[in-house]
């Protein structure tokens, strides 16, 4: 058994199938920075144990044949509203995605990942980031800017006009999908410095975080979707 930390993450795992649940709980379990607080399989028992327990993250895996799902996420948020959502699933439909993603889910990690990806998508979810599989963002991105304007609005306008160029060329790397230690080695600046940079940025654009900021991206002309594709 790994040395939990202090500050721990602390995690509930719901699903309805007992075996699900034991993989994770294991996964979890190997973490130092991770703690496993509790499990449920049906929303009476979920909801319960959230508002008792309080957790950081909530795993979710929609049930089939049960009651564990995007109806019950309101719910679960409602239960303790500090916990952040992250769906599991193994759906690849982007419609799923945008509907989970306005019940309040914070998260979509696909089934056929690895488990390096769940955690990940939990350590990010949990600093206050959004986390969608990169092959979905730009099906996602379609879909929630479908019936939107294809006009940027004034103040989006008047927050292009904020960012300067070094800026703005950080938000193009992001729309091609480069990462923090990626987008510096392209730039030649360190990774404290391109953090600086997206601090800076999610301030001048009001986002908070980069799915945010490739919707906003992306809805003003900085991002290509044909970037965004794997």
């Amino acid at each position: 058994m790994v040395k939990e930390s202090k500050d721990a993450i602390r995690i509930i795992l719901l699903d309805n199938l007992t075996m699900v649940r034991a993989g994770l709980r294991l996964l979890i379990e190997s973490q130092a920075d991770m703690k496993l607080v509790g499990e449920a399989g049906d929303l009476h028992e979920a909801l319960h144990i959230i508002a008792d327990l309080k957790p950081d993250i909530i795993l979710l895996e929609l049930s089939q044949n049960g009651n564990l799902e995007l109806e019950a996420i309101p719910q679960l948020i409602h239960a303790n509203g500090k916990s952040r959502i992250i769906l599991v699933t193994s759906s690849t439909d982007p419609c799923l995605y945008h509907q989970a993603m306005q019940c309040g889910v914070l998260g979509v990690v696909l089934k056929t990942q690895k488990p390096e990806v769940l955690l990940k998508a939990i350590r990010k979810v949990y600093e206050g980031e959004a986390w969608v599989e990169r092959s979905m963002v730009a099906s996602l991105l379609t879909n929630i800017t479908r019936n939107q304007p294809a006009i940027p609005t004034h103040l989006e306008t008047e927050c292009i006009a904020h960012l300067n160029q070094r800026e703005k060329e950080i938000v193009c790397l992001i729309g091609n999908g480069l990462n923090t230690k990626q987008i510096a080695s392209q730039l030649f600046i360190s990774e404290s410095t391109v953090r600086h940079y997206l601090t800076s940025i999610y301030e001048k654009v009001n986002v908070s975080g980069r799915l945010e900021l490739l919707i906003f991206a992306y809805r003003v002309g900085l991002v290509n979707l044909a970037h965004l594709t794997p």
